[in-house]
């Protein structure tokens, strides 16, 4: 389920798969986006579980630094088997009778800082990020617990072409409910701006598991479209190589920018 996370960092932080970037602006910038993600496995266990994922994002730039709030709503219908704040956390007691929960998610607080490295058409980006537990544990749709963040990403550009890459680590909270663990973060992929509105991507996201599932492995295209300055969406779709990912998941991701000031 998280391959969704590099695709929000592709769409909402990294601002990179539609054009270079241009930063150090003395305004602030605000890009406002939403969009819809589902996704469905069976992640080890004799059933699947379907997921749908509902994203309010908004992102704040000001020079070098940005601060992003992703605000979600999650509707999980299994059994009981994959909890909704993060990939590869499966809940070894959860029932095995197919239920339906839905309600906020996690919310998600992000803080980044681009160091822009004009002369070799690279970008370096340094994250923080907070997970706050405002799922209800109660309905799998988290953990009920504090996660943070560090991940380090790069991008270099070639042209019309870029290629990208990023390790983090996630310090996940201890829950009473289930053992959980700390875990490296690893993302790859690459991509082409076609036009000036128009860009293709892959990318492939591997990620240990939090708890005994496996560990998440994820390969996603992206196809990203401008309708304008301000408007731009995004069509993508992700297959998963192990149990501990989806099978298969598409999403739509649409967002609005502006200068506040």
């Amino acid at each position: 389920m998280k391959a969704r996370a590099l695709i929000f960092l592709l769409f909402a932080v990294g601002g990179l798969i539609f054009a270079k970037p241009s930063f150090a602006e003395e305004k602030v910038k605000i890009k406002l986006s939403t969009g819809l993600d589902y996704s469905t496995g069976d992640y080890g266990d004799t059933q699947d579980t379907s997921i749908w994922y509902w994203p309010l994002i908004t992102k704040a730039t000001y020079e070098d630094w940005t601060a992003k709030l992703t605000i979600p709503y999650l509707r999980i219908k299994g059994p009981g088997v994959v909890v909704g704040g993060g990939g590869g956390v499966v809940n070894p007691n959860g029932s095995a009778a197919v239920t339906t929960e839905s309600g906020l998610g996690d919310i998600i607080g992000a803080l980044t800082y681009t160091l822009d490295l004009k002369d070799h058409d690279l970008y370096l980006d340094f994250t923080g990020k907070i997970k706050f537990p405002t799922a209800d544990e109660d309905k799998g749709l988290g953990t009920g617990e504090t996660d943070y963040t560090i991940q380090v990403d790069a991008t270099k550009m070639f042209g019309n072409a870029y290629i990208f890459g990023g390790v983090g680590r996630r310090f996940i909270g201890k829950s009473a409910q289930f053992q959980l663990n700390d875990i490296w973060l690893l993302n790859v992929g690459g991509g082409y701006q076609v036009n000036k509105k128009l860009g293709v991507g892959v990318a492939y996201d591997f990620r240990e598991a939090a708890s005994t599932a496996e560990d998440p492995s994820e390969a996603s295209a992206y196809l990203t479209y401008k309708f304008s300055d301000s408007v731009t969406t995004m069509l993508y779709g992700v297959v998963g190589f192990s149990d501990g990912s989806p099978d298969a998941s598409v999403g739509l991701q649409l967002s609005y920018k502006f200068d506040l000031f």
